[in-house]
């Protein structure tokens, strides 16, 4: 766990980037909308918000409407302080995405690398088609490489369990090094069983563990 100093100065960094619209996610909203997406007409979504001070501020008085979903009541107070637009709801994503009836335009996934029977965010695989309109765009954290800094931060990860769910997912036989072709290619399946098309994709890094891959999806064939 990062010292009080250190997570203060990375909040510091982190707020620094945010005004100067520097950050990783501000650099996918440019990008998103360099690609025809009128993000300030999007209803979005961000599962596993936490207080949502990571990245979602850096998006949340750009959307439209936004939804977030976080399972810990702990954080529903900074939530609320920090996002005062937003709908807040204290839920298990898992659970939600089973009975949420509404649809997004954007989803945004943050979601811990390894959390309990959880690994990444598989499991939301393919219900979270139920929640997207025609078009969508997705927002995932993906671990191209499993480097010194995810062994380090994240052991679990290493885990014969989570090693070998990894591969399944992406269809490979060594999971720790991925390709973006690599990366891409099960999202894009997923999408073509549940009727959608995969119009484009990109990757931007985050942080030296997590890369955000964009990818926009619509209903039927383009």
């Amino acid at each position: 766990m990062a010292s009080p100093i250190l997570k203060q100065a990375r909040d510091m960094a982190r707020a620094t980037r945010r005004i100067l619209r520097l950050s990783p996610m501000c650099a996918v909203i440019r990008e998103v909308r360099r690609r025809g997406v009128a993000v300030e007409q999007c209803d979005a979504l961000e599962c596993f918000a936490f207080t949502g001070a990571m990245h979602t501020l850096d998006y949340a008085r750009v959307v439209r409407n936004l939804e977030v979903w976080e399972i810990n009541p702990a954080h529903e107070s900074l939530l609320r302080k920090n996002l005062p637009g937003a709908e807040v709801r204290i839920t298990d994503t898992y659970d939600e995405l089973a009975r949420c009836t509404r649809r997004f335009d954007m989803i945004v996934v943050d979601n811990s690398p390894a959390h309990g029977p959880h690994v990444e965010h598989f499991d939301l695989f393919p219900g979270v088609f139920r929640l997207m309109q025609d078009s969508c765009v997705m927002v995932l954290d993906v671990i191209p490489s499993m480097n010194a800094s995810v062994r380090r931060q994240y052991p679990e990860m290493f885990r014969d369990q989570v090693l070998r769910t990894r591969a399944e997912f992406y269809g490979v036989a060594d999971p720790r090094e991925l390709s973006e072709d690599v990366l891409v290619a099960p999202y894009a399946a997923c999408a073509r069983r549940q009727g959608y098309e995969l119009r484009w994709h990109f990757v931007r890094k985050r942080n030296p563990i997590l890369t955000y891959l964009v990818l926009g999806v619509v209903r039927g064939r383009v």
